[in-house]
């Protein structure tokens, strides 16, 4: 046997019986801990981004909080200067008459007492709650990061793979039962909402200085606070919105919700009970994404099956560049789902052929 036919023997043995191929407990060790690894990194990674912006927002805010926390308490300055632009009222008044120093100044009533102004609790109090939101979420960040440090610890180098896999399900499970992906991601919706009380507080505060100034700021921050809404709420209305985040999936939970309970109602009233399949229950956007391409699917195989001719020309004539899409053909076809053959149909858009 030649020099160069011996490593090609060895190469393909190795393929066959690879040293380093792992099986049993090893190979489901090995498997969750990438699993594991790689989902922990998602958490972790926004987590880090969210603890970088709540330090530098609550720093710009602290130097707002300071002066406005003034305007709830009586201006020691300003008292000073009342007291000393009365006593010179008072030396003024003085007219010496020999051998008497008569004064004709009316008597001084007792000053007023501090009274806080609305617009002054107002500010206060969103920028008190903004700070607090701020520091919470840094707060949870931080707790979270442990969180997750914990779980991974499951992946022990000393210990038997069999006895790795057994904590890592038992972890995994109590991960999912004490809903910790869920308290994770409400972590970004503290720092937001404690951004929109900021802005909210900065309104009411620029309408005490100036009324061209308030204008700008106000038309400035309503419209960032419009557009916040708009993005944030959208992938709940519109099926392939790709705006998604955690408080946008509180906006599809909560729009889900009541689509379901709609439902059931109208359902109720129309066939005398109720209907408990109107709309799954989806754990995050993931599962309502595949919910809604299945849907589509099956959507696209009712209007197949009746006509697949027609269905093409709708298609095309609903295209704004129908010259782009190069050719859509349907030729026994499954759409998924069980969906059975529909025929023999060729739709062909660059050519002029339709068979």
């Amino acid at each position: 046997m030649s020099a160069s036919e011996e490593p090609e023997k060895t190469k393909g043995s190795g393929e066959a019986n690879p040293a380093n191929l792992k099986t049993g407990w090893s190979s489901v060790e090995d498997y969750a801990w990438r699993y594991d690894d790689q989902a922990m990194k998602v958490f972790s990674d926004d987590i880090d981004t969210l603890l970088v912006f709540a330090g530098l927002f609550s720093a710009v805010l602290t130097a707002f909080v300071v002066p406005a926390f003034g305007m709830l308490q009586q201006d020691n300055v300003q008292v000073s200067a009342d007291f000393l632009a009365r006593i010179s009222a008072k030396l003024d008044s003085f007219q010496i008459t020999p051998p008497f120093i008569n004064s004709t100044a009316s008597h001084d009533p007792s000053p007023s007492s501090f009274t806080v102004s609305t617009s002054a609790r107002w500010i206060n109090i969103l920028w008190f709650l903004s700070l607090l939101f701020s520091l919470a979420s840094a707060l949870f960040g931080i707790l979270a990061k442990q969180w997750i440090r914990e779980y991974l610890q499951w992946n022990q180098t000393t210990a038997s793979p069999r006895d790795n896999v057994l904590l890592r399900q038992l972890r995994s499970e109590a991960w999912v039962k004490w809903k910790v992906p869920a308290g994770i991601a409400a972590i970004p919706a503290l720092l937001e909402v404690a951004v929109v009380l900021f802005l909210v507080g900065l309104i009411v505060f620029v309408w005490m200085l100036d009324f061209v100034v308030a204008l700008v700021i106000s038309v400035a921050a309503g419209t960032i606070l419009i557009i916040v809404f708009i993005v944030t709420t959208l992938p709940a209305f519109f099926q392939h919105c790709p705006y998604k985040s955690p408080t946008g999936w509180a906006c599809a939970f909560v729009y889900d919700m009541a689509v379901r309970f709609i439902h059931r109602m109208r359902y109720r009233f129309e066939n005398g009970f109720l209907n408990m399949d109107v709309l799954p229950y989806f754990p995050r956007w993931r599962h309502r994404d595949l919910h809604i391409s299945r849907k589509l699917s099956m959507d696209v195989y009712d209007r197949t099956k009746e006509d697949p001719i027609l269905w093409g020309i709708d298609v095309l004539t609903d295209m704004d560049h129908p010259e782009e899409y190069c050719t859509a053909e349907a030729t026994h076809t499954s759409f998924g789902m069980g969906a059975p053959e529909f025929g023999r149909h060729t739709l062909t858009v660059r050519g002029s052929d339709v068979s």
